[in-house]
């Protein structure tokens, strides 16, 4: 029969070796566990190590190896199991069978470390881009002690052979001054194990911008509007409203007319991309006087006088004229005002 008893002891031995152990979640840490015991232990009897949790609490021990013996001292070969998270306050007791022992664990925390994995791959969406414009940025989730993150670029979907970038983290915004076509990777290290490459990410495709116009655009105003015409015109150069315009609408191959005072602005356009620059040009639209209200006929007698208004809009000046000849020649009357009244 199997017995508990309270005169034998078992003492876990505090020189337990290999702490860090690595742990990966297919992969167990062997682990060598010596022990002394007092006392006599029957025939059959079975000492096993434990492994706490992470926090030394046996409350639900692992039984991670055993060895039968009835011997007072012994090692046990043990291994640590595959998918112990990682932690630095482990520790190991052994227990016997016949007598039932629980033994001292051995007062010394031991430390369980996670090799890298990487469980979120970079994006593999391509990116097409115009120069100095700003890119997606790029990331990876991973698994692990103590991770630490290398960026690479490749002018090849490969993940070899790559240029260091960025810094130590697990999302990389790629750089977009130069034009060309890179691709992205990953590599992933932790405290222990090897370290781990991502999958290659989309191809980062820069367009260079085109170059920025260097003509001047010339402006001739007419009534009502004015008309814009650019000194070297090109399919690809288009007239803008903004600094920023994006319309393909008029190209500076025809005369642009526009009607609204403001600045208007050359820009280029290469089918992708469109220049940081442009050329401009303030301009001052002279639009025609339009009359609303017209002078109406005044009837007065020798010694008054009469007074005749008008009222208009984009006037710049007013010049009222009299005809004494049913307006066959007209003379110039009054001063710069929209009222003339007739002298006594």
């Amino acid at each position: 029969s199997i017995t508990s008893s309270s005169s034998n002891t078992i003492t876990t031995d505090t020189a337990i070796t290999g702490s860090p152990f690595c742990v990966s979640a297919s992969t167990g840490a062997s682990v060598s566990v010596p022990f002394t015991s007092v006392g006599t232990f029957n025939a059959g009897n079975v000492y096993t190590a434990q492994l706490s949790n992470a926090a030394g609490s046996f409350a639900s021990p692992v039984s991670i190896g055993t060895v039968t013996s009835t011997a007072n001292s012994g090692t046990i070969s043990a291994t640590i199991p595959a998918g112990t998270a990682a932690g630095t306050g482990y520790r190991i007791r052994v227990v016997s069978s016949n007598p039932v022992v629980t033994g001292t664990d051995n007062t010394v925390n031991l430390t369980v470390q996670v090799p890298a994995a990487i469980t979120t791959q970079p994006s593999t969406t391509v990116q097409n881009l115009c120069q100095g414009s700003a890119a997606t940025a790029l990331s990876v989730a991973a698994t692990g002690t103590s991770l630490t993150y290398q960026w690479y670029s490749n002018t090849t979907a490969t993940t070899t052979g790559g240029t260091p970038v960025g810094t130590s983290s697990n999302s990389y915004t790629p750089v977009t001054t130069a034009a060309g076509t890179l691709y992205y990777y990953c590599v992933v290290s932790a405290a222990c194990g090897a370290s781990v490459t991502s999958n290659i990410s989309g191809a980062v495709n820069v367009t260079a911008l085109p170059a920025t116009p260097s003509g001047t655009i010339s402006a001739v105003q007419n009534c009502g509007n004015t008309a814009l015409t650019y000194s070297a015109p090109s399919a690809s150069l288009y007239w803008q409203t903004s600094a920023t315009g994006t319309d393909q609408t008029f190209a500076t191959t025809a005369p642009y007319s526009v009607t609204l005072n403001g600045a208007y602005y050359v820009r280029a356009f290469n089918g992708t991309c469109w220049s940081s620059g442009t050329v401009s040009q303030a301009v001052t639209v002279v639009n025609a006087v339009a009359i609303s209200v017209q002078p109406v006929n005044q009837s007065t007698t020798v010694g008054n006088t009469a007074t005749f208004n008008v009222t208009a809009t984009n006037a710049v000046s007013y010049q009222w004229q009299v005809s004494t000849n049913g307006g066959s020649t007209w003379a110039n009357v009054g001063t710069n005002s929209n009222s003339y009244t007739t002298p006594a």
